[in-house]
């Protein structure tokens, strides 16, 4: 979707100066996966001539074995911020992310969706019990 702000005419030269909706976030990674959060990252397009800078992105993940029916939370972060600490979330679940950018002139298209797993909290208390195995035998040996 193309919006003209302003045409001029100079000398039989006809100037239109146009904006264009952004263009989707890229490189979109996860960073860091725990139990119960990742910390995800992208990077701001590169801008076309005509397209408008990105003023907020969206970030929208889903549970997708959630009992609630793929449950779906959506945060809104102000630009230039390109990361975020997703937390909250259910050890050892399936999840989907994806961000659009938005400007002055609309809304871009999501970017690819991204899916991934949290970690199983069961290692950490596996390893947690045998290192306190190990303390009170060194301790009474």
């Amino acid at each position: 979707m193309k919006i003209v702000y302003c045409t001029a005419i100079i000398s039989h030269l006809k100037l239109n100066f146009t904006s264009d909706v952004p263009a989707s976030p890229v490189s979109v990674k996860i960073e860091h996966i725990t139990s119960r959060m990742i910390i995800l990252q992208w990077n701001q397009p590169a801008l076309d001539i005509g397209e408008s800078n990105i003023l907020r992105y969206v970030v929208q993940y889903t549970h997708l074995q959630s009992k609630l029916s793929n449950e779906t939370v959506t945060s809104t972060l102000k630009s230039p911020q390109s990361g975020l600490e997703i937390g909250s979330l259910q050890p050892y679940s399936n999840y989907s992310v994806c961000i659009r950018g938005e400007s002055a002139v609309g809304i871009s298209l999501w970017s690819e969706t991204n899916y991934f797993r949290t970690d199983s909290e069961g290692n950490i208390l596996l390893i947690m019990f045998y290192f306190i195995f190990v303390l009170y035998t060194l301790k009474f040996t």
